[in-house]
Protein backbone atom coordinates (compact mmCIF):
# COMPACT_ATOMS: atom_id res chain seq x y z
CA UNK A 1 0.00 0.00 0.00
CA UNK A 2 1.24 3.08 -0.92
CA UNK A 3 0.97 5.58 1.61
CA UNK A 4 3.38 8.42 2.58
CA UNK A 5 5.33 8.03 5.76
CA UNK A 6 4.41 11.19 7.30
CA UNK A 7 0.33 10.80 6.09
CA UNK A 8 -2.21 9.46 8.86
CA UNK A 9 -2.14 5.75 9.46
CA UNK A 10 -4.91 4.29 7.54
CA UNK A 11 -5.94 2.03 10.44
CA UNK A 12 -7.92 5.59 11.90
CA UNK A 13 -5.43 5.17 15.16
CA UNK A 14 -4.99 9.37 14.40
CA UNK A 15 -0.79 8.96 14.27
CA UNK A 16 1.42 9.28 11.55
CA UNK A 17 1.89 6.59 9.24
CA UNK A 18 5.56 6.32 10.47
CA UNK A 19 4.30 5.95 14.09
CA UNK A 20 2.38 3.24 13.26
CA UNK A 21 1.73 0.72 10.95
CA UNK A 22 4.08 2.30 9.07
CA UNK A 23 6.70 1.13 11.17
CA UNK A 24 5.85 -2.60 8.91
CA UNK A 25 5.45 -1.40 6.25
CA UNK A 26 6.90 -2.45 2.83
CA UNK A 27 6.23 -0.09 0.39
CA UNK A 28 4.78 -2.25 -2.49
CA UNK A 29 3.18 -0.55 -5.44
CA UNK A 30 -0.81 0.05 -5.36
CA UNK A 31 -1.62 -1.04 -8.67
CA UNK A 32 -5.01 -0.42 -9.50
CA UNK A 33 -5.93 0.22 -5.92
CA UNK A 34 -3.82 3.85 -5.81
CA UNK A 35 -7.53 5.40 -5.87
CA UNK A 36 -8.52 3.52 -2.80
CA UNK A 37 -4.92 4.17 -0.88
CA UNK A 38 -5.59 7.63 -1.87
CA UNK A 39 -9.51 7.70 -0.74
CA UNK A 40 -8.25 6.05 2.22
CA UNK A 41 -5.23 8.28 2.94
CA UNK A 42 -7.68 11.64 2.73
CA UNK A 43 -10.15 10.12 5.39
CA UNK A 44 -12.87 9.22 3.41
CA UNK A 45 -12.78 5.69 4.92
CA UNK A 46 -16.45 4.64 3.50
CA UNK A 47 -15.05 5.42 -0.36
CA UNK A 48 -12.04 3.74 0.05
CA UNK A 49 -13.84 0.81 1.02
CA UNK A 50 -16.77 1.28 -2.03
CA UNK A 51 -13.68 1.33 -4.37
CA UNK A 52 -11.64 -1.41 -3.25
CA UNK A 53 -15.19 -3.82 -2.99
CA UNK A 54 -15.85 -2.56 -7.12
CA UNK A 55 -11.84 -4.05 -8.03
CA UNK A 56 -12.05 -6.82 -5.83
CA UNK A 57 -15.43 -7.94 -7.61
CA UNK A 58 -13.05 -7.99 -11.02
CA UNK A 59 -10.44 -9.21 -9.32
CA UNK A 60 -10.16 -11.27 -6.05
CA UNK A 61 -6.39 -11.86 -6.12
CA UNK A 62 -5.49 -8.11 -5.72
CA UNK A 63 -3.93 -7.96 -2.50
CA UNK A 64 -3.43 -4.20 -2.58
CA UNK A 65 -7.03 -3.87 -2.94
CA UNK A 66 -8.09 -6.65 0.44
CA UNK A 67 -5.55 -4.71 2.79
CA UNK A 68 -7.14 -1.93 1.55
CA UNK A 69 -10.69 -2.67 2.09
CA UNK A 70 -9.31 -3.95 5.39
CA UNK A 71 -8.06 -0.54 7.06
CA UNK A 72 -11.18 1.03 5.09
CA UNK A 73 -13.25 -1.08 7.71
CA UNK A 74 -11.05 -1.13 10.83
CA UNK A 75 -11.14 2.83 10.10
CA UNK A 76 -15.19 2.87 10.21
CA UNK A 77 -15.13 0.33 13.69
CA UNK A 78 -16.49 -2.79 10.87
CA UNK A 79 -15.36 -5.70 11.15
CA UNK A 80 -11.96 -5.94 8.93
CA UNK A 81 -10.82 -9.62 9.77
CA UNK A 82 -11.48 -11.57 6.75
CA UNK A 83 -10.62 -8.51 4.12
CA UNK A 84 -6.85 -8.45 6.40
CA UNK A 85 -6.98 -12.80 6.23
CA UNK A 86 -7.25 -12.31 2.34
CA UNK A 87 -4.52 -9.65 2.23
CA UNK A 88 -2.16 -11.61 3.92
CA UNK A 89 -2.70 -14.72 2.04
CA UNK A 90 -1.84 -12.57 -1.10
CA UNK A 91 0.67 -10.30 0.39
CA UNK A 92 2.42 -12.65 2.44
CA UNK A 93 5.67 -10.44 2.70
CA UNK A 94 3.66 -7.48 3.79
CA UNK A 95 4.75 -6.70 7.39
CA UNK A 96 2.02 -3.50 7.65
CA UNK A 97 -1.04 -6.52 6.58
CA UNK A 98 0.19 -9.02 9.58
CA UNK A 99 0.91 -6.02 12.05
CA UNK A 100 -3.18 -5.28 11.56
CA UNK A 101 -4.38 -8.43 11.37
CA UNK A 102 -2.38 -9.66 14.78
CA UNK A 103 -3.95 -6.50 16.69
CA UNK A 104 -7.61 -7.55 15.00
CA UNK A 105 -7.31 -11.14 16.53
CA UNK A 106 -5.71 -10.30 19.66
CA UNK A 107 -9.01 -7.75 19.82
CA UNK A 108 -10.90 -10.93 19.45
CA UNK A 109 -9.21 -12.62 22.15
CA UNK A 110 -7.37 -15.03 19.60
CA UNK A 111 -4.24 -14.30 21.12
CA UNK A 112 -2.29 -17.40 19.67
CA UNK A 113 -3.36 -16.39 15.94
CA UNK A 114 -2.65 -12.63 16.95
CA UNK A 115 1.18 -14.01 18.26
CA UNK A 116 1.80 -15.58 15.52
CA UNK A 117 1.17 -12.81 12.71
CA UNK A 118 2.51 -10.39 15.07
CA UNK A 119 5.92 -12.39 15.21
CA UNK A 120 5.79 -12.34 11.27
CA UNK A 121 5.48 -8.37 11.36
CA UNK A 122 8.42 -8.37 13.22
CA UNK A 123 10.78 -10.47 11.60
CA UNK A 124 9.36 -9.27 8.10
CA UNK A 125 10.50 -5.62 9.83
CA UNK A 126 12.37 -5.94 12.36
CA UNK A 127 13.32 -2.46 13.10
CA UNK A 128 9.72 -1.32 13.73
CA UNK A 129 9.30 -0.88 17.92
CA UNK A 130 5.42 -0.95 17.26
CA UNK A 131 5.02 -4.16 16.22
CA UNK A 132 7.45 -5.07 18.91
CA UNK A 133 5.86 -3.59 21.42
CA UNK A 134 2.09 -4.93 20.43
CA UNK A 135 3.61 -8.59 20.31
CA UNK A 136 4.99 -8.38 23.91
CA UNK A 137 1.56 -7.43 25.02
CA UNK A 138 -0.14 -10.12 23.65
CA UNK A 139 2.81 -12.60 24.81
CA UNK A 140 1.86 -11.22 28.12
CA UNK A 141 -1.50 -11.86 27.77
CA UNK A 142 -0.92 -15.30 27.13
CA UNK A 143 1.22 -15.54 30.17
CA UNK A 144 4.71 -15.71 28.45
CA UNK A 145 6.15 -13.10 30.57
CA UNK A 146 9.74 -13.93 30.25
CA UNK A 147 9.05 -13.54 25.77
CA UNK A 148 6.92 -10.00 26.44
CA UNK A 149 10.09 -8.51 28.72
CA UNK A 150 11.98 -9.14 25.66
CA UNK A 151 9.32 -7.80 23.12
CA UNK A 152 9.28 -4.77 25.42
CA UNK A 153 12.99 -4.51 25.85
CA UNK A 154 13.39 -4.57 22.10
CA UNK A 155 10.97 -2.14 21.32
CA UNK A 156 12.49 0.79 24.02
CA UNK A 157 16.04 -0.55 22.68
CA UNK A 158 14.55 1.04 19.13
CA UNK A 159 12.46 3.92 20.23
CA UNK A 160 13.62 5.59 23.87
CA UNK A 161 10.55 7.81 23.60
CA UNK A 162 7.86 5.23 23.03
CA UNK A 163 6.17 5.53 26.39
CA UNK A 164 3.72 2.67 25.80
CA UNK A 165 6.27 0.24 25.15
CA UNK A 166 8.11 1.23 28.62
CA UNK A 167 4.80 0.73 30.17
CA UNK A 168 4.23 -3.23 28.17
CA UNK A 169 7.69 -3.82 29.61
CA UNK A 170 6.89 -2.76 33.07
CA UNK A 171 4.28 -4.77 33.42
CA UNK A 172 5.96 -7.67 32.11
CA UNK A 173 8.82 -7.58 34.82
CA UNK A 174 6.25 -6.91 37.31
CA UNK A 175 4.64 -10.39 36.51
CA UNK A 176 8.15 -11.98 36.54
CA UNK A 177 8.43 -10.30 40.02
CA UNK A 178 11.45 -7.72 38.69
CA UNK A 179 9.78 -5.12 40.99
CA UNK A 180 12.31 -2.46 41.22
CA UNK A 181 12.74 -2.81 37.27
CA UNK A 182 9.46 -2.39 37.10
CA UNK A 183 9.65 0.75 38.97
CA UNK A 184 12.28 2.15 36.97
CA UNK A 185 10.28 1.42 33.62
CA UNK A 186 7.01 2.76 34.85
CA UNK A 187 9.41 6.12 36.15
CA UNK A 188 10.24 6.52 32.22
CA UNK A 189 6.31 6.46 31.35
CA UNK A 190 5.93 9.20 33.71
CA UNK A 191 8.45 11.18 32.80
CA UNK A 192 7.69 10.62 29.12
CA UNK A 193 3.73 11.45 29.93
CA UNK A 194 3.66 13.21 33.41
CA UNK A 195 -0.20 13.50 33.27
CA UNK A 196 -0.84 9.75 32.46
CA UNK A 197 -3.17 8.64 35.11
CA UNK A 198 -2.81 5.33 34.36
CA UNK A 199 0.59 5.13 34.09
CA UNK A 200 0.79 7.19 37.52
CA UNK A 201 -1.96 5.02 39.02
CA UNK A 202 0.76 1.83 38.02
CA UNK A 203 3.75 3.06 39.10
CA UNK A 204 2.22 4.38 42.52
CA UNK A 205 0.65 0.50 43.01
CA UNK A 206 4.65 -1.14 41.69
CA UNK A 207 5.99 0.97 44.26
CA UNK A 208 3.53 -0.09 47.14
CA UNK A 209 4.12 -3.47 46.42
CA UNK A 210 8.11 -2.87 46.68
CA UNK A 211 7.15 -1.94 50.25
CA UNK A 212 7.94 2.06 49.16
CA UNK A 213 4.77 3.52 50.36
CA UNK A 214 6.56 7.04 50.97
CA UNK A 215 7.80 7.10 47.54
CA UNK A 216 4.45 6.26 46.08
CA UNK A 217 2.39 9.37 47.88
CA UNK A 218 3.81 11.56 46.03
CA UNK A 219 2.66 10.38 42.38
CA UNK A 220 -1.02 9.26 43.79
CA UNK A 221 -1.07 13.08 44.95
CA UNK A 222 -0.39 14.20 41.44
CA UNK A 223 -2.96 11.05 40.63
CA UNK A 224 -5.43 13.13 42.69
CA UNK A 225 -4.75 16.28 41.32
CA UNK A 226 -5.72 14.72 38.00
CA UNK A 227 -8.76 12.82 39.10
CA UNK A 228 -10.10 13.88 41.99
CA UNK A 229 -12.59 11.48 42.86
CA UNK A 230 -13.62 9.48 46.06
CA UNK A 231 -11.98 6.15 45.38
CA UNK A 232 -8.33 8.22 44.39
CA UNK A 233 -8.65 10.02 47.45
CA UNK A 234 -9.12 6.77 49.21
CA UNK A 235 -6.60 5.38 47.97
CA UNK A 236 -4.31 7.84 49.03
CA UNK A 237 -5.80 8.38 52.86
CA UNK A 238 -4.75 4.60 52.76
CA UNK A 239 -1.25 5.10 52.18
CA UNK A 240 -1.01 8.45 54.22
CA UNK A 241 -2.43 6.12 56.81
CA UNK A 242 0.18 3.60 56.08
CA UNK A 243 3.12 6.25 56.54
CA UNK A 244 2.55 7.43 59.51
CA UNK A 245 0.23 10.84 58.44
CA UNK A 246 -2.51 10.15 60.07
CA UNK A 247 -4.03 13.81 60.33
CA UNK A 248 -3.09 14.42 56.11
CA UNK A 249 -5.40 10.89 55.48
CA UNK A 250 -8.01 12.62 57.71
CA UNK A 251 -8.01 15.17 55.75
CA UNK A 252 -7.75 12.95 52.52
CA UNK A 253 -10.63 10.63 53.58
CA UNK A 254 -13.05 13.69 54.70
CA UNK A 255 -12.35 15.10 50.89
CA UNK A 256 -13.66 11.47 49.26
CA UNK A 257 -16.59 11.27 51.81
CA UNK A 258 -17.71 14.92 51.02
CA UNK A 259 -18.05 13.49 47.80
CA UNK A 260 -19.46 10.02 47.95
CA UNK A 261 -21.18 10.17 51.42
CA UNK A 262 -23.03 7.06 51.44
CA UNK A 263 -20.13 4.76 51.18
CA UNK A 264 -19.52 2.70 54.23
CA UNK A 265 -16.16 1.51 53.47
CA UNK A 266 -14.78 5.58 53.75
CA UNK A 267 -16.10 6.41 56.95
CA UNK A 268 -14.38 2.85 58.48
CA UNK A 269 -11.59 4.05 57.16
CA UNK A 270 -11.73 7.68 58.33
CA UNK A 271 -12.24 6.06 61.56
CA UNK A 272 -9.34 3.68 61.33
CA UNK A 273 -7.38 7.09 60.68
CA UNK A 274 -9.25 8.82 63.41
CA UNK A 275 -8.19 6.51 66.36
CA UNK A 276 -4.20 6.73 64.99
CA UNK A 277 -4.57 10.20 65.51
CA UNK A 278 -6.03 9.68 68.98
CA UNK A 279 -9.51 11.32 68.52
CA UNK A 280 -11.57 8.25 69.76
CA UNK A 281 -14.61 10.37 69.74
CA UNK A 282 -14.68 11.40 66.29
CA UNK A 283 -13.34 7.58 65.47
CA UNK A 284 -16.31 5.89 67.37
CA UNK A 285 -18.71 8.77 65.42
CA UNK A 286 -17.34 8.13 62.10
CA UNK A 287 -17.50 3.94 62.54
CA UNK A 288 -20.85 3.78 63.74
CA UNK A 289 -21.97 5.84 60.53
CA UNK A 290 -19.87 3.12 58.61
CA UNK A 291 -22.30 0.46 60.11
CA UNK A 292 -25.18 2.62 59.51
CA UNK A 293 -24.72 2.78 56.09
CA UNK A 294 -23.11 -1.26 55.90
CA UNK A 295 -23.87 -3.63 58.87
CA UNK A 296 -22.20 -6.12 56.71
CA UNK A 297 -19.18 -4.66 56.78
CA UNK A 298 -16.41 -6.51 58.49
CA UNK A 299 -13.47 -3.67 58.56
CA UNK A 300 -16.28 -1.07 60.20
CA UNK A 301 -17.10 -3.91 62.82
CA UNK A 302 -12.77 -3.52 63.50
CA UNK A 303 -12.08 0.18 63.25
CA UNK A 304 -15.30 0.82 65.07
CA UNK A 305 -14.02 -1.76 67.94
CA UNK A 306 -10.20 -0.29 68.11
CA UNK A 307 -11.55 3.14 68.41
CA UNK A 308 -13.83 1.86 71.20
CA UNK A 309 -10.69 -0.03 72.56
CA UNK A 310 -8.24 2.95 72.69
CA UNK A 311 -11.28 5.04 74.58
CA UNK A 312 -11.20 1.98 77.41
CA UNK A 313 -14.41 0.96 76.25
CA UNK A 314 -13.53 -2.12 76.24
CA UNK A 315 -16.50 -4.40 76.54
CA UNK A 316 -18.49 -2.33 74.31
CA UNK A 317 -14.98 -2.89 72.01
CA UNK A 318 -15.66 -7.01 72.62
CA UNK A 319 -19.07 -6.88 71.75
CA UNK A 320 -18.27 -5.23 68.52
CA UNK A 321 -16.29 -7.19 67.69
CA UNK A 322 -18.39 -10.62 68.44
CA UNK A 323 -20.93 -8.89 66.74
CA UNK A 324 -18.42 -8.91 63.24
CA UNK A 325 -17.42 -11.92 63.87
CA UNK A 326 -21.25 -12.81 63.55
CA UNK A 327 -21.03 -10.96 59.91
CA UNK A 328 -17.58 -13.16 58.92
CA UNK A 329 -16.44 -15.84 61.89
CA UNK A 330 -13.05 -16.52 59.84
CA UNK A 331 -11.85 -13.09 60.01
CA UNK A 332 -8.20 -12.92 61.18
CA UNK A 333 -8.02 -9.10 62.52
CA UNK A 334 -11.51 -9.30 63.99
CA UNK A 335 -10.37 -12.53 66.04
CA UNK A 336 -7.30 -11.07 66.55
CA UNK A 337 -9.09 -7.80 68.05
CA UNK A 338 -11.66 -9.39 70.40
CA UNK A 339 -8.71 -11.60 71.73
CA UNK A 340 -6.98 -8.26 72.92
CA UNK A 341 -10.17 -6.98 73.87
CA UNK A 342 -10.81 -10.09 76.14
CA UNK A 343 -6.99 -10.13 77.52
CA UNK A 344 -7.81 -6.54 78.64
CA UNK A 345 -10.83 -7.83 80.59
CA UNK A 346 -8.70 -10.81 81.90
CA UNK A 347 -10.41 -13.47 80.10
CA UNK A 348 -7.13 -14.83 78.97
CA UNK A 349 -8.31 -18.82 78.26
CA UNK A 350 -11.63 -16.79 76.02
CA UNK A 351 -8.60 -14.69 74.72
CA UNK A 352 -6.02 -17.57 73.85
CA UNK A 353 -8.81 -19.47 72.06
CA UNK A 354 -9.71 -16.61 69.91
CA UNK A 355 -6.03 -15.83 68.86
CA UNK A 356 -5.41 -19.87 68.15
CA UNK A 357 -8.00 -19.22 65.79
CA UNK A 358 -7.00 -16.38 64.34
CA UNK A 359 -3.67 -17.88 64.05
CA UNK A 360 -5.09 -21.17 62.21
CA UNK A 361 -6.32 -18.72 59.46
CA UNK A 362 -3.18 -15.90 59.55
CA UNK A 363 0.80 -15.85 61.13
CA UNK A 364 0.58 -12.36 61.22
CA UNK A 365 2.84 -10.14 63.28
CA UNK A 366 0.58 -8.31 65.20
CA UNK A 367 -1.53 -11.81 66.31
CA UNK A 368 2.08 -13.39 67.14
CA UNK A 369 2.93 -10.35 69.67
CA UNK A 370 -0.63 -10.85 71.29
CA UNK A 371 0.65 -14.42 71.98
CA UNK A 372 3.84 -13.10 73.22
CA UNK A 373 1.51 -11.27 75.50
CA UNK A 374 -0.58 -13.92 76.68
CA UNK A 375 2.41 -16.01 77.43
CA UNK A 376 4.28 -13.25 79.50
CA UNK A 377 0.66 -12.63 81.13
CA UNK A 378 0.98 -15.94 82.68
CA UNK A 379 4.55 -16.38 83.21
CA UNK A 380 6.03 -18.11 79.85
CA UNK A 381 8.98 -15.83 79.07
CA UNK A 382 10.18 -18.59 76.93
CA UNK A 383 7.53 -18.83 74.95
CA UNK A 384 7.08 -15.07 74.73
CA UNK A 385 10.08 -14.12 73.49
CA UNK A 386 9.87 -16.58 70.62
CA UNK A 387 6.63 -15.33 69.67
CA UNK A 388 8.27 -11.89 69.42
CA UNK A 389 11.13 -12.70 68.07
CA UNK A 390 8.65 -14.34 65.21
CA UNK A 391 7.24 -11.14 64.97
CA UNK A 392 9.82 -8.92 64.61
CA UNK A 393 10.93 -11.80 61.73
CA UNK A 394 8.05 -10.79 59.75
CA UNK A 395 7.83 -7.03 60.86
CA UNK A 396 11.25 -6.07 62.11
CA UNK A 397 10.11 -2.49 63.34
CA UNK A 398 6.33 -3.41 65.37
CA UNK A 399 6.33 -1.28 68.05
CA UNK A 400 4.17 -3.78 70.30
CA UNK A 401 6.87 -6.53 69.52
CA UNK A 402 9.68 -4.26 70.74
CA UNK A 403 8.06 -3.66 73.90
CA UNK A 404 7.53 -7.32 74.47
CA UNK A 405 11.07 -8.00 74.16
CA UNK A 406 12.18 -5.16 76.57
CA UNK A 407 9.51 -6.62 79.58
CA UNK A 408 10.99 -10.25 78.87
CA UNK A 409 14.52 -9.64 79.85
CA UNK A 410 17.41 -7.07 80.63
CA UNK A 411 18.28 -5.40 78.06
CA UNK A 412 22.33 -5.26 77.05
CA UNK A 413 24.62 -3.22 75.10
CA UNK A 414 24.02 -6.56 72.27
CA UNK A 415 20.47 -4.89 72.01
CA UNK A 416 21.93 -2.28 69.56
CA UNK A 417 19.76 -3.70 66.86
CA UNK A 418 16.73 -3.38 69.29
CA UNK A 419 17.08 0.46 69.45
CA UNK A 420 17.94 0.51 66.32
CA UNK A 421 14.37 -0.71 65.29
CA UNK A 422 12.83 1.16 67.92
CA UNK A 423 14.26 4.48 66.82
CA UNK A 424 13.20 4.48 63.47
CA UNK A 425 9.64 3.24 64.35
CA UNK A 426 9.02 6.25 66.30
CA UNK A 427 10.90 8.23 63.95
CA UNK A 428 8.47 7.18 61.15
CA UNK A 429 4.89 7.72 63.01
CA UNK A 430 2.74 5.55 64.22
CA UNK A 431 -0.11 5.79 66.27
CA UNK A 432 -0.14 7.24 69.67
CA UNK A 433 -1.09 4.63 72.35
CA UNK A 434 2.20 2.68 70.11
CA UNK A 435 4.32 5.20 70.47
CA UNK A 436 4.04 5.87 74.15
CA UNK A 437 4.54 1.99 75.06
CA UNK A 438 7.65 2.21 72.87
CA UNK A 439 8.99 4.93 74.00
CA UNK A 440 8.82 3.82 78.52
CA UNK A 441 10.45 0.59 76.11
CA UNK A 442 13.04 2.34 75.31
CA UNK A 443 13.95 4.50 78.90
CA UNK A 444 14.31 0.84 80.48
CA UNK A 445 16.63 -0.29 77.64
CA UNK A 446 18.43 2.91 78.75
CA UNK A 447 17.90 1.77 82.14
CA UNK A 448 19.02 -1.18 82.12
CA UNK A 449 22.19 0.12 80.75
CA UNK A 450 22.76 2.61 83.07
CA UNK A 451 21.84 5.41 81.05
CA UNK A 452 19.68 7.68 83.44
CA UNK A 453 19.77 11.09 80.71
CA UNK A 454 18.79 8.81 78.41
CA UNK A 455 16.25 6.97 80.40
CA UNK A 456 14.51 10.12 81.82
CA UNK A 457 14.47 11.77 78.07
CA UNK A 458 12.91 8.48 77.03
CA UNK A 459 10.62 8.55 79.55
CA UNK A 460 10.10 11.86 79.50
CA UNK A 461 8.72 11.84 75.61
CA UNK A 462 5.85 9.27 76.34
Amino acid sequence: MDVGRNDACPCGSGRKFKHCHGGTAQQQPAGDASLAVALLRNGRAAEAETEANRLLAADAQLGAAWACLGFARAQQGKDPLPALESASRHLPQDAAVHHMLGQVLEDRGELAQAAEHLELATRLRPDSAEAHNDLGRVRLAMRDAKGAMASGRRAVDLRADFAAAHGNLANAERALGHVASAVESFRRVVALEPEHPLALEQLGATLVAAGRVGEAIPYVERLVELRPDAPTLSDLGTLLTRAGRYDDAVSRYREAIALAPNQARLHSNLANALQSTGDYRCAIEAGRKALALDARLPEAYLHLGNALLAAMEVPQAEACYRDGLAVLPDHPALLTARAMALRTMSRLDEAEASARRALALQRAPDLLTLLGNLALDRGGFEDASEFYREALTLAPELPEALVGVARTRRMTVTDGAWRDAAERALARGIPLAHASNLQHALGKYHEDLGESASAFSAHAAA
